[in-house]
């Protein structure tokens, strides 16, 4: 483990994977590159992992774009994350988004985590823009932290930490389709590490769900990686909820058909027992967070989360982890 930082700055390398982010580029390239000219220190690593929708010659046209560039045809977004990391010259890599925009003096906010916090990771969850669709916003609501702390994990959508203790544990796991930031994180927990979550770190996510059809595809994308990282598919406690949550759906079905009791009674005991691992979720985040937030929403999108999380098990049992580590629609990043 490594002490705060001493007197000086660190150098920084911002490395950020694209894969068909053209709507957000723009202002994400613009919002990074600020970032690393108001710092002076730093330099920004961008690489392209075979975009098909016009990112790559966003990123060319880009003034001021990025230090390096580099256009790869590797597959997973950690692929793209290790390649980024293996161009970088500088002591800290800084890892963000194609999708999230940062603060103009991003870079120094992270000094000074860095400076003050004994951890060797930080980062922070990302926040919503003004406006977002309501399935992101009441996820994001009901699973906010309020304060600052050690985590198990950070997102990898906005997580630095030294270059040598990155390269040490390995760098992500390319084999992994998601979650390679989950997976991380319990390499460098394992290693004796701490990983800090400061809310001064935020960044502001643009692509998000817009329905529950897309929240439904992006969790299933992200449970395809989890069930990938070295027993999260037992232990979890998100996966332990959805064990219960089938085998509660079961036993309604199953007294469905064969209860000697009312129609009626039946229906009603079957949605109850449909509904209890969701009704009890969002029971237990709202004592969390000690405030109850859009219920009926909640249930809503824990009821969509467990059966997606089921349907990632089930297709990744069946037909083993997807080749090329790419989801469906695009949905590539957090």
């Amino acid at each position: 483990m490594t002490a705060p930082l001493a007197a000086g700055r660190p150098r920084f390398s911002v490395v950020v994977p694209v894969f068909n982010k053209a709507p957000f580029l723009p202002v994400v390239v613009q919002s990074l590159a600020a970032a690393v000219r108001t710092y002076g220190d730093a330099e920004l690593i961008v690489v392209d992992h075979c975009s098909t929708d016009g990112s790559s010659e966003i990123l060319t046209s880009a003034s001021p774009g990025p230090e390096v560039l580099v256009s790869s045809a590797r597959g997973t977004i950690a692929a793209a994350r290790n390649e980024g990391a293996a161009l970088a010259s500088g002591s800290h890599l800084c890892f963000v988004d194609a999708d999230c925009v940062v603060p103009s003096d991003y870079l120094e906010r992270v000094t000074e985590v860095l400076g003050t916090i004994p951890a060797e990771a930080v980062g922070c969850k990302v926040t919503l823009p003004p406006g977002t669709p309501w399935v992101t916003e009441v996820w994001d609501r009901i699973h906010a932290s309020a304060q600052d702390g050690y985590r198990p994990w950070l997102c990898g959508a906005n997580l630095t930490l030294g270059r040598t203790l990155f390269e040490s544990v390995g760098g992500f796991d390319e084999t992994l389709e998601t979650q390679e930031d989950v997976e991380l994180c319990v390499r460098l927990r394992e290693a004796g590490c701490r990983l800090w979550e400061s809310h001064r770190l935020a960044v502001t996510h643009l692509d998000n769900p817009e329905s529950l059809k897309g929240f439904w595809r992006k969790e299933a994308w992200r449970a395809r990686g989890a069930f990938g990282v070295r027993g999260f598919w037992k232990a979890s406690r998100p996966t332990l909820a959805m064990y219960l949550h089938v085998a509660l759906i079961g036993l309604g079905l199953g007294q469905l058909v064969a209860a000697p009791w009312l129609g009626t009674i039946r229906f009603l005991t079957l949605l109850l027992l449909w509904f209890a691992v969701p009704i009890g979720s969002v029971v237990y985040r709202s004592w969390r967070n000690r405030k109850v937030y859009r219920p009926f929403c909640a249930i809503a999108l824990y009821q969509t989360y467990y059966l997606a999380r089921l349907a990632a098990l089930v297709r990744r049992l069946l037909t083993g982890p997807r080749p090329e580590g790419r989801p469906s629609g695009g949905l590539e990043q957090k």
